[in-house]
């Protein structure tokens, strides 16, 4: 192997790195700049051009360039680099291991086509759903902190107190929830029983897929008083009704640790999509693991 075979083509955004002879990409980093914003850190996205082309390369071939360009992401002050890999790409995650990645988020997806004329809508009363406001956010917070941020049965990226503190952790879901009241492309419902709030289910429309609007499924939750009486899937086929298209995809996601909601989706005659597993690596990890 020639010494040298790759460079590293830096801008003012992205860093990528190269292979010479024929300038394909091996990783690209991007700045995330909402995250950036919003912890005062600077994170970045590691991404790789074309899982069939990095196979071509052995381990020492691919892992070379990816520690060049880590060394390169310090020095540009990266604090958290996040990757995505799809399950059908494991062969990669010894090599981000190596350079400091490391595991935190596992997440399935499952996409389905729904045709509302097909799909039997569960009837629900309306006068315990409403489309949720910022009169609702303390209760919604509320709510979240109990199914989400105390649960230590969730696992979740943004949870990970090795990354962030606990305030940060608090902070970032209000951030999440009221950023969605507020979107005009989301549909954020609550549910209430005499005033009191007990589940809410947010999807946002996200895209077109095969020219077919997609809906992701962004976040549900139930008080456990509430829980056991089906109403996860209530307020789903209640949000379906509100849809202006006839046909539509949803993408629901979550974590694989998260065996009740999986069972839902299945319940619901969901489709298995794909699963991915996330990988952060902190600044300077080799300074970090010599301390």
């Amino acid at each position: 192997m020639e010494k040298n075979y790759f460079k590293i083509i830096s801008l003012d955004d992205s860093i990528n790195v190269c292979k010479n002879q024929d300038d394909q990409i091996f990783f690209t980093i991007t700045n995330k700049q909402w995250e950036s914003d919003f912890y005062g850190r600077k994170f970045g996205s590691l991404q790789i051009g074309n899982f069939d082309y990095l196979n071509k390369f052995s381990y020492k071939q691919i892992a070379e360039p990816l520690d060049e360009l880590m060394t390169c992401a310090d020095k540009k002050n990266y604090d958290i680099i996040e990757i995505h890999i799809d399950i059908n790409n494991i062969r990669i995650i010894p090599i981000l291991e190596g350079a400091g990645f490391r595991l935190v988020d596992t997440r399935i997806t499952f996409l389905t086509l729904i045709n509302k004329e097909e799909y039997e809508i569960m009837p629900l009363s309306t006068e315990t759903i409403a489309n949720a406001t910022l009169d609702d956010l303390d209760a919604i917070n509320k709510l979240t902190k109990e199914s989400f941020i105390d649960n230590n049965n969730f696992h979740h990226r943004f949870k990970d107190e090795r990354y962030f503190s606990k305030d940060e952790i608090v902070q970032y879901y209000h951030a999440w929830i009221c950023n969605h009241i507020k979107d005009k492309d989301t549909y954020f419902i609550v549910m209430k029983d005499k005033g009191r709030l007990f589940a809410y289910f947010i999807y946002k429309k996200i895209c077109f897929f095969q020219g077919i609007p997609l809906y992701k499924g962004i976040l549900t939750a139930v008080d456990p008083d509430y829980r056991g009486n089906s109403y996860h899937l209530h307020m789903q086929d209640y949000l379906y009704k509100q849809f202006p298209e006839k046909q539509f995809y949803l993408d629901n996601t979550t974590q694989l640790t998260n065996i009740a909601t999986i069972k839902n989706h299945i319940k619901s005659q969901k489709k298995l999509n794909r699963i991915a597993l996330t990988f952060f690596r902190i600044r300077n990890f080799q300074n970090t693991i010599n301390e």
